[in-house]
């Protein structure tokens, strides 16, 4: 079969003529055309009707805010802005712009030193162990007070045996030296409370 030509323009324009003056056949197109939409499709076409219909109230409501912000701007700045508000608005500008710059050169800065400082404790933190204890962190204090802890009681220890070595081990040899090394202890630690 041969493909049969689109009608030419002026032929369309005369049947389009022709249908629109057979009235009878507008509202029996329409009712077919009604027939076969679905709900959804005559939901859609309803509320593209609506939102046709509500663009001149939009753009109402648009001028309407226009003519609000331009009679503001006429207030604050009369009708016409004068050169001394227009120099003030331009120089209120610099400074802001100013202040920004200097802002962002003093972040930059110190941002530089922070990252210069956090390599100076690069080594220490590979070096700490991967775990750090969350209830108490042990530092070099504590182990000193440690080992002067236990090199205190050693040397309590071999003075009390040394006393009672030299006493031949007798029960007051005994009570002497401990009660000796108690008011040692306690001495030393009252000493220890002044000073601190």
């Amino acid at each position: 079969m041969l493909a049969t030509a689109p009608p030419l323009p002026s032929t369309q324009n005369d049947q389009a003529a022709t249908c629109k003056s057979q009235l009878q056949v507008i509202p029996e197109l329409q009712k077919s055309l009604g027939a076969c939409r679905n709900t959804e499709e005559l939901n859609r076409a309803s509320q593209l009707v609506s939102t046709i219909d509500n663009i001149p109230e939009q753009f109402a409501v648009q001028a309407a805010l226009f003519m609000d912000l331009l009679s503001t701007g006429d207030s604050v700045m009369g009708t016409s802005a004068t050169g001394s508000a227009i120099q003030d608005v331009k120089s209120r500008n610099q400074e802001l712009k100013q202040t920004l710059a200097d802002t962002q050169a003093s972040i930059d800065k110190y941002t530089a030193i922070v990252e210069r400082s956090e390599r100076d404790f690069v080594d220490e933190k590979d070096a700490a162990p991967e775990e750090i204890h969350k209830k108490h962190i042990n530092v070099l204090d504590d182990y000193t007070l440690l080992v002067l802890a236990i090199s205190y009681v050693f040397c309590v220890l071999v003075g009390v045996l040394t006393y009672m070595v030299n006493n031949d081990f007798s029960l007051t040899s005994i009570a002497v030296s401990l009660v000796a090394a108690a008011a040692l202890s306690l001495c030393l630690t009252i000493l220890a409370l002044i000073i601190l």
